[in-house]
């Protein structure tokens, strides 16, 4: 099979299973979001906040070094144990950090408890075997993994979550899903012949030292991503918390699509030299432009509607910072091929350089913002931070190619101009949302067609 026929096989499969996964998240969100009072829906988004950066750290980084390792190595079994049991050992160790920090917090008993439930999925989360598993071309079976995960925590959460007194059923429902996935993973590593019981201690730190670089990237792009919230909660109160990170929930699913399309084209990006990189780099700034512009202005336009739409009246107060994070959005799906870029081409120190400057002054603006201006200030410092790590990362990236996000933009301006002024109309026509998103979908890639930019898609599934 050839490489851009790899591509569009992984592209289709990825993004089928991301979409899915996703939607099922998003569902779980609108529908805890619904059914809890907002204060108490902060507090759930905090814990989650926190938890993330223990996720992060018991995964290690080894999600992309597994993987590499597992590919050359001949002894599979003593790379999945000696990851098992670094991560099992980080995981105890991380619990016992979470439970002082619990202790710590003036957040109330509630958001103690939850915190310290949410932290006991950290064990189960060792036995993900999802690199292993992309190691060895069988990614059907990360699929399932993830579905597991997420669609046993919506049936538990739709059946048992009816109120605020509900509201630990949220963690014990993602820990019995976790339990559930990754027990499903060790069934399949074993049934291939596999075993936990090759044992090699130098491995293991060898292991460790490789996967540092990693995880040391992976928590300060999540700093970048979401200390905002982490500091909303500590510096405003749990109502503003809840507002404000229902918004930037919405910001990490779009997020979350677009992973799909650079995780796809990484490969090819290590891959490909000279002319070659350089047209693939402009085709795939033409994909990024195509999409993020519109997604991002339709989303400031009705920020309002969507927000009511989707968890209800009770958060429309967060309209202004949906609009700015929209806009924030924009800028990091753009950045992000400057990022993908960088790690490609070998030049992860002055990518981890940028980010760790990026996360010092995410910090320090947002500790200013937010006790100036309040949640509209959080996600102002956290677009200006992301727009500073963009103009950082593209002067590095053009040592390699050439950037033409502005002779891009350019080529579709006239269907974004039309986009942007029929939605204004339905604006002001009071259009249901329902209504506005399909028709303009249809009219924006109707013109695209027309114009023939549409042929940049079709040429980049080939």
């Amino acid at each position: 099979m050839n490489t851009n026929s790899s591509l569009k096989k992984n592209l289709m499969y990825m993004f089928v299973c991301t979409i899915g996964v996703q939607i099922v998240n998003l569902i779980i969100i609108i529908y805890i979001s619904r059914v809890l009072s907002v204060d108490v829906v902060g507090l759930v988004n905090l814990s989650q906040a926190i938890i993330l950066y223990f996720t992060l750290l018991t995964l290690f980084g080894f999600q992309t070094l597994g993987s590499k390792e597992v590919v050359k190595s001949v002894e599979k079994d003593e790379i999945v144990y000696s990851v098992i049991s670094i991560r099992m050992i980080i995981a105890l160790l991380s619990i016992v950090v979470i439970a002082i920090i619990a202790m710590l917090m003036t957040k109330g008993e509630s958001f103690s408890t939850i915190l310290l439930l949410y932290s006991l999925t950290l064990i189960p989360l060792c036995f993900n075997l999802d690199w292993f598993f992309t190691g060895i071309y069988e990614m059907k079976h990360n699929g399932v993994f993830n579905v597991i995960k997420v669609i046993i925590p919506l049936c538990i959460i739709v059946a048992f979550l009816k109120s605020d007194s509900d509201v630990y059923v949220i963690p014990i429902a993602f820990l019995i899903g976790l339990i559930m996935a990754g027990c499903y993973h060790i069934y399949k590593f074993k049934s291939k012949g596999f075993s936990f019981s090759k044992r090699d201690r130098m491995k293991r730190k060898l292991l460790l030292t490789m996967a540092l670089p990693f995880v040391m990237t992976s928590i300060l792009s999540t700093i970048n991503g979401n200390v905002d919230t982490i500091m909303v909660g500590e510096l405003l109160n749990e109502h503003e918390l809840g507002i404000y990170s229902n918004s930037y929930k919405l910001i990490f699913f779009l997020i979350s699509m677009i992973a799909v399309l650079f995780n796809v084209t990484y490969p090819k990006l290590t891959k490909l030299k000279g002319q070659e990189l350089r047209s693939f780099f402009g085709l795939l700034t033409r994909v990024v432009i195509m999409f993020a512009i519109p997604i991002s202005i339709g989303g400031f336009i009705f920020s309002k509607e969507i927000l009511v739409l989707l968890f209800g009246k009770k958060y429309i107060e967060g309209s202004m910072t949906l609009k700015i994070l929209m806009i924030y959005f924009m800028v990091l799906f753009i950045r992000e091929l400057c990022a993908y870029s960088l790690n490609a081409w070998g030049k992860e120190r002055i990518y981890l350089k940028i980010i760790g400057i990026s996360a010092i002054a995410n910090i320090i603006i947002n500790y200013i913002a937010i006790t100036n201006i309040g949640i509209e200030g959080a996600a102002l410092s956290t677009l200006f931070c992301e727009i500073m790590t963009f103009v950082l990362m593209a002067l590095s990236v053009r040592e390699n190619v050439n950037l033409s996000y502005l002779k891009e933009t350019i080529k579709i301006l006239p269907a974004i101009c039309l986009l942007t002024a029929i939605l204004i109309v339905f604006k002001i026509a009071e259009i249901n949302i329902i209504l506005v998103i399909p028709i303009s979908i249809l009219v924006y890639f109707g013109v695209l067609y027309k114009s023939g930019y549409l042929n940049t898609l079709r040429t980049f599934l080939k």
